[in-house]
């Protein structure tokens, strides 16, 4: 599985706050774009469910190493 750090410094911090941002149910304030989503998903760190996107244990545990 590609971590955060592989995607580069950029895109890193970028989609670091984008999980946070899903975790903390703050997204009518800072909405993901679909290709963000698409990368979380894609990389296992983000679900979708009932049409909401949710933090997977993976991607919970990205942002602990990232702490």
């Amino acid at each position: 599985m590609t971590g955060l750090k592989d995607l580069g410094l950029d895109a890193a911090i970028r989609l670091g706050w984008v999980l946070r941002d899903i975790k903390g149910s703050r997204l009518k304030l800072t909405p993901p774009s679909q290709e963000e989503l698409r990368t979380l998903i894609d990389i296992g760190y983000v679900e979708m469910r009932d049409d909401r996107p949710f933090v997977t244990s993976a991607g919970v545990n990205e942002m602990d190493q990232g702490d």
